[in-house]
């Protein structure tokens, strides 16, 4: 798919019917759910040309614990939901942070700039 207005490409390398490597290319930044795209290689999903899971499809946004495959959207979306309010909460809800540990720092920010509900009086 070329787009000449915006000045991009996207590519996607079929064989046998199914997606072997995707390229996207632009002269600006390529918004794209990259865990979506690299979940399409050996599928016949040519949709995933988009960069993003299509609609009802959750994206799980960027990948934040990479030993455990949970991605940014899927955190805030369990701290909000669950109220987590600690690392240890989101590992227990997720998984997140359970294994290497080295995104608790990341893990903790996020907790850091999560809206806090307030106690009723």
């Amino acid at each position: 798919m070329l787009d000449a207005r915006r000045g991009g490409a996207r590519l996607a390398f079929m064989a046998g019917g199914r997606v072997q490597a995707a390229l996207f290319v632009a002269a600006e930044p390529v918004q794209l759910a990259r865990g979506h795209v690299a979940a399409q290689i050996g599928a016949d999903n040519p949709g995933l040309l988009a960069g993003r899971p299509g609609a009802g499809q959750a994206d799980p946004g960027p990948t934040v614990c990479a030993c455990l495959n949970v991605g940014l959207h899927t955190i805030t979306a369990a701290i909000a939901a669950q109220h987590l309010s600690s690392v240890e909460a989101i590992g227990a809800a997720l998984q997140a942070g359970t294994s290497c540990g080295s995104c608790k720092p990341e893990l903790a920010a996020l907790l850091a700039r999560a809206p806090r509900l307030e106690a009723a009086e």
